[in-house]
């Protein structure tokens, strides 16, 4: 199966999908950032959710809300970047992240939702000293 360069691969279906010309601008900047854009994949792989579920414009409310916020959180918090700059990432408005951090940073009370986000992280830190250490050879 061969993918144009609209089309992403749904970790559920495999299949490719066409991508609207707004998700695909999402993705496109997502991939100039090689930290967030792997970061992002994770989140997606973690829970089982399509990145371009993850990059989709519009609200979205359940699981693929909750990925995507929390994809906006790690980016801003484990990657350094500023709340503009993930709005930037995501097509969404500083705001829109700020809700999101504080959403996530309310259900890191939660231990079950702690431990998923954690692992999450420490996955990402894992692969980037992984990362560190093949440069640095």
């Amino acid at each position: 199966m061969e993918l144009g360069m609209g089309d992403v691969t749904s970790y559920r279906s495999r299949s490719p999908r066409h991508l609207g010309p707004q998700s695909r601008m999402r993705i496109d900047r997502l991939r100039q950032d090689r930290a967030a854009f792997e970061l992002v994949r994770r989140v997606a792989e973690a829970r089982s959710v399509s990145l371009r579920a993850l990059m989709a414009g519009g609200q979205t409310r359940g699981h693929v809300g909750l990925s995507r916020r929390m994809a906006m959180y790690l980016c801003h918090t484990e990657l350094g970047r500023t709340q503009l700059e993930v709005g930037i990432l995501f097509g969404r408005s500083h705001g829109t992240v700020s809700y999101a951090c504080k959403t996530i940073e309310l259900l890191r009370d939660d231990p079950v939702f702690d431990f998923a986000l954690a692992g999450i992280e420490a996955e990402h830190r894992r692969a980037a000293a992984t990362e560190a250490l093949r440069h640095a050879a």
